[in-house]
């Protein structure tokens, strides 16, 4: 769209005139709704309204909290940078200051209103030059602010009506109010970036803290699932070699998400894998490990946890668990898989001493236990039930007789299934282990 002043479309009513006018505006609105942020808004609307209100002047200024006016703009049409609405200091200077009576009387009124100007007398002689160059004759209307006039809008023009102001008054206003929503949303939009960088940040710290592949345990076929969910979140896992046939498997959960439940994420981490040079008693693990928590005062966090201890020796299994979800185990042969029963304790980190007690079972060749973490079994589908163990134990009868990585597979197509393919809202960890040795 050209910036000239000459070939305005006439507004004269009935005929080609109107619906010229209309095209106009349309043509400014199509190009406004490409405007991506609010200055290539306020520089599009500049020019394209300029020319449609078919006026030679605008220029913008300011009173409230002012000794006099201030000019943020003044420019002629058919002048690089013509236009209406946009401040020419965007680099922090204070607009230049100006004295015009008419205007000042007008805005003592408050009200829109079309005005006889008489001499500007501006602090730089360049912009006085050109202020008193323009048409005498200005439509002024204010642009509001929570309700108050702040910045008022001049156009200059000697045939100016009432439809230049109306239109100037609704334009100005409307422009400059999607303009500040459209900054807000800039603003939103840049903390939703720094926010998602962080979380992908504290993403990448959660995995750094996991094993980087699976052990190799004798007559023990592993597998593992790990789904983060949009937000950080506090799943843990980790294997331990005792020596003597002896394996540790350790899957814990934060309360919370982002930072906070990442950093305690890692003090667990660190707990429980100190802890593994102290011995093997699993019951004495989780009690030193609730021991440090609560003396670091987590301010109200708390992490659940399941730690299995298996002798492939003696096909041994026991089971303490601190406010975690019960292991399920599927026995080779049966139809469906249980619960392995263990009373168990509170959550880490809330109360010392620990009063926890443990489970056992004991293996035969070609059983399946299931250790995971609430995303899994407190996920809710589109219908706000909860996905539950019934269900879980249904997949994991289905995958059981193929392995490991059958099961783990089975539960993430049924979750998957039963959200609608929707996005996990809290991360989701399965460990899977089948005891292949030959019983004695």
């Amino acid at each position: 769209m050209s910036r000239a002043s000459s070939g305005s479309p006439s507004r004269s009513v009935g005929g080609g005139g109107d619906r010229d006018l209309l095209a106009g505006f349309v043509r400014v609105l199509r190009d406004l709704s490409r405007a991506d942020g609010k200055y290539e808004l306020f520089d599009t609307a500049d020019v394209g309204f300029a020319m449609l209100l078919d006026v030679p002047f605008f220029m913008e200024v300011e009173s409230r909290g002012r000794d006099g006016l201030w000019v943020h703009t003044a420019r002629e049409l058919g002048q690089e940078g013509a236009g209406l609405f946009c401040c020419t200091h965007r680099d922090g200077r204070p607009p230049l200051g100006l004295r015009c009576a008419a205007i000042e009387a007008a805005l003592e009124q408050g009200e829109p209103t079309i005005i006889d100007l008489g001499a500007f007398e501006a602090e730089n002689e360049t912009l006085s030059a050109v202020l008193n160059r323009a048409p005498t004759r200005a439509a002024l209307v204010p642009v509001f602010n929570d309700g108050e006039a702040g910045n008022w809008i001049a156009v200059h023009g000697e045939s100016l009506d009432e439809l230049d102001a109306g239109l100037t008054l609704i334009v100005a206003n409307l422009l400059d109010r999607t303009g500040r929503h459209l900054g807000d949303f800039e603003l939103a939009e840049a903390a939703r970036r720094r926010h998602a960088a962080d979380l992908a940040e504290q993403a990448r710290l959660q995995r750094s803290l996991l094993p980087k592949g699976l052990p190799s345990i004798p007559g023990v076929e592993l597998a593992v699932r790990y789904v983060t969910s949009a937000h950080a979140g506090g799943d843990f896992y980790d294997f331990t070699d005792f020596g003597d046939g002896r394996f540790g498997l350790c899957v814990g959960d934060v309360s919370g998400h982002g930072a906070a439940a990442a950093t305690v994420m890692a003090m667990f981490s660190g707990i429980m894998r100190s802890s593994t040079d102290r011995g093997s008693d699993p019951m004495r693990m989780i009690q030193d490990a609730n021991r440090l928590l609560f003396e670091a005062e987590l301010d109200g966090m708390f992490i659940t946890a399941a730690f299995l201890l298996l002798d492939i020796r003696t096909r041994d299994l026991w089971v303490v668990r601190a406010g975690h979800q019960h292991p399920r185990l599927f026995r080779s042969g049966d139809s469906a898989a249980e619960a392995i029963y263990s009373e168990g304790g509170p959550p880490l980190g809330l109360f010392e001493p620990l009063e926890i007690r443990e489970g056992h079972v004991r293996l035969a060749q070609g059983d399946t236990v299931v250790i995971y973490t609430d995303g899994v079994t407190e996920t809710f589908g589109p219908d706000a039930v909860m996905f539950g163990d019934e269900r879980l134990d249904m997949a994991i009868a289905r995958g059981a007789p193929d392995g490991p990585d059958a099961v783990c597979d089975a539960i993430m197509r049924d979750l998957d299934g039963f959200t609608g393919g929707a996005p996990p809202a809290d991360d989701r960890t399965l460990l899977v282990f089948r005891f292949a040795g030959e019983s004695p």
